[in-house]
């Protein structure tokens, strides 16, 4: 998450369980905006506190569009593979060799093998190496191809999300020609919404005080 967003975001420290509540993030990729979450890692702990942000790195995962499963390069499959048993079916999966800089030159079957539809991508937070491919392989979760155009090719939901934009919108501007301003006020807050489903940022407020400080609502 540091990497990516640019910034100290997430407190890391060589402790297991350090992370206990999430994090989020936006961070813009060749113009798409895209919200990370960081929680904790899924382990077995009697910690109270750790155990409630394991239930709620669980609940983030359930509806994440895509999980990045970051396992210790030098754990190898293995690693990946305990961690599977705990990661929701339905998700799509990125898996992240991180510490791939730890790894010794003759390390054998323990070195991450190269990103593939199923295999890890070596990645080092430390030194970055890595971090182009990692951002790469969000563009193209994102639906950017690798055309010169970067063409977007957006996700259902999304496409889904658009349309009921427009319908607000035109009611919205339906009923501020006919004066309803209340009625057009809830068609933005709705419009609002459904953006926010996509880019993940909702304040409906400061639109609707920009959109509307020349009338006078309720009146």
């Amino acid at each position: 998450l540091n990497r990516l967003a640019g910034g100290d975001r997430a407190i890391v420290t060589d402790i297991p369980g350090t992370t206990r509540d999430t994090v989020r993030e936006t961070v813009r990729i060749d113009g798409i905006e895209l919200t990370l979450v960081d929680t904790a890692g899924l382990r077995t702990t009697d910690d109270v506190i750790e155990s409630e942000g394991i239930r709620r790195a669980r609940a983030e995962m359930a509806r994440a569009d895509l999980l990045l499963a970051v396992t210790d390069a030098r754990e190898g499959q293995a690693g990946r593979q305990r961690l599977a048993i705990d990661l929701p079916s339905h998700v799509e999966v990125l898996w992240i060799a991180n510490k791939s800089d730890l790894l010794p030159p003759d390390s054998g079957s323990t070195e991450p093998e190269p990103e593939s539809a199923s295999g890890p991508l070596p990645l080092s937070t430390r030194t970055g190496q890595g971090l182009d491919r990692l951002r790469d392989a969000l563009r193209r979760a994102a639906g950017l191809d690798g055309n010169p155009e970067g063409a977007f090719t957006a996700r259902n939901r999304h496409l889904d999300a658009l349309r009921r934009v427009e319908a607000h919108l035109s009611l919205a501007e339906q009923r501020l020609a006919e004066g309803a301003g209340e009625l057009a006020a809830e068609d933005l807050h709705s419009a609002h919404d459904a953006l926010g489903e996509i880019t993940g940022r909702t304040s409906p407020d400061a639109l609707l005080g920009e959109i509307f400080g020349r009338f006078c609502i309720g009146k």
